[in-house]
């Protein structure tokens, strides 16, 4: 909460001042200014990168992709195809770090289902055995 007091309302020539407010940048933080109420907003990116690792004594009937679903407070949101081209990585860049109330989000990965394969996930790391 902020008050200003004693201001002029008007100037030499009598011409009414318009006052305004302004707040300087924080970092990490959206400002908006409504009127004279300013609303800062948690802002900020984030990624989510992991590894697919396979405990199957490189088993010829292994798939040559898998796809990874990435979840946003537990709600897919993107999807990415993993192979042996990718290093069996997967990456999700440029993801919204909180909502719109400053609340972090919460984001996991799950590995779409492999025949003949038990998945787990530990982290952000998926391990696949047969």
């Amino acid at each position: 909460k902020y008050t200003f007091e004693k201001l002029q309302a008007y100037d030499a020539n009598g011409v009414a001042y318009k006052y305004e407010v302004k707040e300087q940048a924080v970092a990490g933080y959206e400002s908006k200014v409504n009127g004279t109420d300013i609303t800062n907003t948690k802002v900020g990116k984030t990624k989510v990168e992991g590894t697919k690792t396979w405990k199957d004594d490189n088993a010829k009937d292994r798939p040559e992709m898998i796809k990874v679903d990435l979840l946003q407070n537990g709600t897919v949101i993107a999807t990415q195809e993993v192979s042996k081209a990718t290093g069996w990585k997967y990456e999700f860049k440029d993801l919204a770090a909180y909502d719109a109330n400053g609340v972090a989000y919460k984001y996991e990965v799950k590995e779409q289902p492999v025949a003949g394969y038990e998945s787990k996930v530990s982290g952000t790391d998926i391990t696949n055995t047969k």
